[in-house]
């Protein structure tokens, strides 16, 4: 079983992420060609937009705008969509038509499993992709902040007669301790609202958990993600995380480094020197997990494989 996980760095708000949503979709379909059973994608978010935003895409304005301009579009069509929800941009659409092909040329029943959108017409941006026919799913909001829509995105997968597996795709709250000017404001409003950012981290933890000891009958469990958990920045978080939910990291004892600075080589310390994408399981690896490159310039986040 060839596991990968990747943050695609496509949320909403996040620069450039209209011109880099064919070329993710190129490099996931490559990794399925290449034999990986499951692929975790997160941040694919799909998002309500207005008849404004409707425009922008489909005359695809912004490939004539610089990142700066696209930023401040996104805020703007964000806002747009929330008073106007009528039209919908959905990040999957490519990958779901590749899957399709895939499928329909080779003859292989790979699955695609997406995140439910919220109220505010955003969804939680994961994917879930595996080589498996699906028989159930199940979504799970994870304690939220101001702005990030953080979910776990499940599936149960039928791998042989009477034999199942159960996938699950995470990304749990950021910490908001990035220097910027962004996320210093949304820090000083989340206290303003009685938030404690740390406390939702360990509720989401909780939540995950919770998850794991409610699944019976599976010869396994696959869960991979973003985290947000540093290994070396937040080593209580990351030995809480492992002693309530008793899977194997697949990464071990390495730390793998796998967030960084996109399309800088030598990005910003805070986002080099530690990892947050994980794959566990309740199997111990064949080969140890590995860091995936040649994605610099697509995501701020490195991919993970590891294969059992």
């Amino acid at each position: 079983m060839k596991v990968l996980s990747w943050n695609t760095f496509l949320a909403p708000t996040m620069p450039n992420r209209f011109t880099r949503e064919t070329l993710i979709v190129q490099q996931v379909t490559e990794w399925i060609h290449r034999g990986f059973d499951v692929i975790l994608l997160q941040e694919m978010n799909s998002h309500t937009i207005g008849c404004i935003g409707w425009l922008y895409y489909r005359f695809k304005i912004y490939k004539y705008l610089n990142i700066t301009m696209q930023r401040f579009m996104d805020y703007f069509l964000l806002l747009e969509g929330w008073i106007c929800p009528m039209f919908y941009y959905e990040h999957t659409e490519l990958l779901k038509e590749s899957i399709y092909n895939i499928n329909r040329q080779k003859g292989t029943t790979y699955s695609i499993l997406t995140s439910e959108r919220s109220r505010r017409g955003i969804d939680g941006g994961m994917v879930t992709i595996c080589r498996y026919p699906v028989t159930d799913s199940f979504n799970i909001k994870t304690p939220t902040d101001l702005i990030h829509v953080p979910s776990i995105l499940g599936g149960i997968y039928n791998i042989a007669k009477d034999q199942y597996i159960v996938i699950i795709n995470a990304h749990l709250l950021p910490e908001l301790s990035n220097y910027t000017y962004t996320y210093t404001l949304v820090n000083f409003l989340n206290s303003i609202g009685g938030i404690n950012i740390r406390d939702r981290q360990i509720k989401g933890v909780k939540t995950v958990e919770t998850m794991i000891k409610t699944i019976t009958n599976a010869s396994c469990i696959y869960l991979g993600g973003d985290f947000n958990i540093g290994k070396g920045t937040n080593q209580q978080l990351y030995k809480y995380f492992i002693q309530k939910t008793r899977l194997v990291d697949s990464s071990m004892h390495n730390n793998l480094y796998t967030q960084h600075h996109i399309d800088c080589e030598d990005g910003e310390l805070s986002h080099e020197r530690d990892q947050i994408d994980y794959i566990f399981s309740t199997n111990y690896p064949k080969h140890v997990c590995r860091r995936l490159e040649g994605t610099k310039h697509l995501s701020d986040h490195h991919p993970i494989a590891t294969e059992y």
